[in-house]
């Protein structure tokens, strides 16, 4: 179960992210206040390759790892996403679907804002 609240340690990790922290007050409040928190169990699959890219997402906790499968079907770990570091940007603004699968690694929590929130975000 999704508790829609991140933690005190969840928050200060998205507020320390060297990006989030050189916006102003004002926009890093906007952008959590419509962001949704996921929570996931090491392993866990949070997106796969070939998804429409509907969400910008943070790690908050843990870490996401990013990964992509060979032609031989061998699973490859390209980087691991950690807690401050926002991801998904590059589809959002190309239109294409995802490009690498991600898994938590470790318990891991996410924050996410849609589409329709990141676009407004920019204009704001």
């Amino acid at each position: 179960m999704d508790d829609p609240i991140l933690t005190m340690e969840e928050r200060e990790a998205i507020n320390q992210g060297r990006w989030f922290s050189s916006l102003s007050p004002s926009l890093r409040h906007d952008i959590l206040r419509c962001a949704s928190v996921k929570r996931y169990a090491d392993g866990e699959q949070i997106g796969a390759r070939g998804d429409p890219a509907e969400q910008w997402i943070a790690c908050a906790r843990g870490s996401v790892r990013v990964s992509s499968t060979t032609l031989t079907g061998k699973q490859i770990t390209l980087t691991y996403v950690e807690p401050g570091i926002w991801f998904g940007d590059v589809s959002m603004f190309d239109g294409d679907r995802r490009t690498h699968d991600t898994h938590a690694h470790g318990a891991t929590t996410i924050v996410q804002v849609s589409r329709s929130d990141f676009e407004r975000i920019l204009k704001l």
